[in-house]
């Protein structure tokens, strides 16, 4: 199954956000490139909507840019607005539970429930 992907809008509105954290961080375009491993080119890319960047590039970003999680990912589509009171921390299974397209809302309920239910657990 193809991986969901932002729509051009959405990673507009990512990127706008990614460039006002970096000139509150005081990091250039060519810093946020190093930071993130990639060539200046990609980040030229990406703002000149040459290609798109995955859901794990944004959470890169926000561990990059000191982003609290999921700070970029709620402007995109791949995180549904419902699923933010379900997020805990730094943890992405909420995210993969909650955008499981074959669960009910309940089954997500279910799910989350037994996931915080073994965090507590330890397990």
């Amino acid at each position: 199954m193809p991986r969901p992907k932002i729509t051009w809008d959405e990673q507009r509105a990512v990127l706008d956000r990614v460039r006002a954290q970096m000139a509150r961080l005081g990091i250039s375009k060519g810093g946020f490139a190093a930071k993130m491993g990639v060539e200046r080119t990609t980040v030229w890319k990406w703002e000149n909507s040459k290609t798109r960047f995955s859901m794990e590039t944004i959470q890169e970003m926000e561990r990059q840019l000191n982003l609290p999680a999921n700070e970029l990912l709620k402007l995109t589509s791949l995180i549904p607005a419902s699923t933010e009171r379900f997020m805990i921390g730094d943890n992405a299974v909420e995210v993969a539970i909650s955008n499981a397209e074959d669960l009910t809302p309940e089954g997500v309920r279910v799910l989350l429930s037994m996931y915080r239910q073994l965090q507590v657990k330890g397990g």
